[in-house]
């Protein structure tokens, strides 16, 4: 009897005894392509006018776990595995934070994979770990695909930052895992008007001061971060106190423009603002009183 493996497609990863019938492998043998290869053995006696039979042998990849789960993590902005995510503080429950892509290139059980977010982390809760497709099961179809959305509407000025583990373990026997770290920022978003630390400024300048004399200072801030958090100050555009004081935009530092006389004035009352945000401000506005007198040093501020 007369053996042939007629498959010419995988005719250098097996090749057949001819007496004995045996396969055996002579090159690596690729399962890329399928999950099984399909052999057509022909077989042949050796008397007059033999007719040929023939078989087919399916070969299968033995379930061997030699990989651990492959984790991809792909952020909103397009980055891949940075570890550190970002979602705007304010957003509804429910919002994308990143997807994520699994990938096991064993075969079998031991290519399955199912992952998760670590149940005894208490930032978890915070956040879901949602199938993109009905079978939460990554097999040899290419991976299996996740996103992470948040589980409730975040405050930055509260809490900035988030810490969770994603955790990923395939079936095989024993199991091979991955833990992924992430950091996930909340991103700040102007929510915040600037604050004066005294509704009401009183400064005391003596008169024939020196013009550019410094009256006082006013200090505000902002509970955002960056650029939200950035305050300016003016006065009020409507009056005519620009024509007395000036403000500094960027320290709050008031400064007379004028010398002053007592008998032609002897107190001002005017509005300063501050803004902030690095688009459309948000004004919140004081009344300021400035006492002129006749002896003292200028204080930076009551």
């Amino acid at each position: 009897m007369d053996f042939l493996c007629a498959q010419a497609r995988y005719g250098r990863m097996f090749s057949m005894d001819a007496d004995s019938g045996n396969i055996t492998t002579s090159d690596t043998v690729d399962f890329a392509a399928s999950t099984r290869i399909k052999l057509v053995v022909l077989a042949t006696d050796r008397g007059e006018n033999a007719i040929p039979t023939s078989t087919t042998v399916t070969l299968r990849p033995a379930e061997v776990n030699h990989h651990a789960p492959s984790v991809l993590v792909q952020s909103l902005d397009g980055e891949f595995d940075t570890g550190r995510l970002k979602v705007a503080e304010n957003s509804p429950a429910g919002t994308f934070v990143a997807l994520v892509l699994v990938t096991d290139p064993d075969f079998g059980s031991a290519g399955q994979v199912e992952c998760r977010l670590e149940n005894d982390d208490d930032d978890a809760r915070d956040f879901h770990l949602v199938p993109v497709f009905s079978d939460a099961v990554a097999g040899l179809d290419g991976g299996t695909e996740y996103q992470l959305v948040s589980g409730g509407v975040f405050d930055r000025e509260d809490r900035p930052a988030f810490e969770i583990s994603l955790f990923c373990a395939d079936f095989g026997d024993p199991a091979r895992t991955v833990r992924r770290p992430l950091v996930v920022e909340v991103a700040d978003v102007d929510d915040n008007r600037p604050v004066f630390g005294s509704t009401l400024y009183n400064f005391t300048v003596a008169e024939n001061n020196r013009r550019g004399q410094v009256v006082g200072r006013i200090s505000a801030s902002d509970a955002d971060d960056g650029p939200n958090s950035d305050v300016k100050y003016h006065l009020d555009p409507d009056s005519d106190s620009d024509t007395w004081f000036s403000v500094d935009p960027s320290s709050g530092v008031i400064t007379a423009k004028v010398s002053f006389d007592r008998e032609f004035v002897d107190h001002f009352r005017f509005v300063v603002y501050a803004t902030s945000g690095s688009t459309s401000s948000q004004v919140w506005s004081f009344q300021w009183q400035i006492q002129r007198g006749r002896w003292g040093r200028p204080p930076m501020g009551s």
